[in-house]
């Protein structure tokens, strides 16, 4: 299956290494060129860019974002993703607070 992946950090990161070792295609879409650069020599996916007009050919399109990139995309992104392809995160919060204003992990 061909599956992109936008952002390539710890999570992103992780799945792209593991799908390939499923014999997936991946098609990693990285936020700057030098974490473009560190995908790369990590060989985290079989194609990496910056550009997200990588996209266009996958089936299935996961977003490893932080939440706030997940609430409001960019237009950029929205348009990038093709019609057919099913898309899903794999957004985290690293901290909620209570409603008593204490923190919990």
């Amino acid at each position: 299956m061909k599956i992109g992946i936008v952002g390539l950090g710890l999570i992103g990161g992780s799945l792209g290494l593991k799908l390939q070792s499923l014999n997936h295609t991946i098609y990693g879409v990285a936020n700057n060129e030098f974490n473009e650069k560190k995908a790369k020599e990590k060989k985290i996916a079989n194609f990496i860019s910056c550009d997200l007009s990588l996209l266009k050919e996958c089936e299935l399109i996961i977003l490893a974002l932080p939440i706030k990139d997940l609430i409001n995309p960019s237009e950029r992104l929205v348009a990038s993703i093709p019609k057919e392809s099913i898309v899903t995160d794999v957004g985290s919060v690293k901290e909620v607070k209570n409603h008593d204003n204490t923190r919990n992990s």
